[in-house]
């Protein structure tokens, strides 16, 4: 299996964990401020991982060859 792949699967599974488990905190916290940069930083490491995977998808299917 294709390194990047493995980085985007993981990426997208954390991304989306950190998100998830920060916005909920987030929600009925008065520290809202607080999970702010954990949200973000989640969010992030999702559009890295599937950006990842998309790339992943679309040379094995378009035949390119890096």
């Amino acid at each position: 299996m294709d390194t990047a792949l493995v980085m985007g699967i993981v990426l997208l599974g954390l991304g989306s964990g950190a998100t998830v488990h920060h916005a909920r905190r987030a929600l009925g916290s008065s520290q809202a401020a607080r999970h702010v940069p954990w949200i973000v930083a989640g969010l992030v490491a999702f559009n890295i991982g599937s950006n990842l995977v998309a790339d992943h998808i679309h040379d094995r299917y378009s035949g390119v060859v890096r």
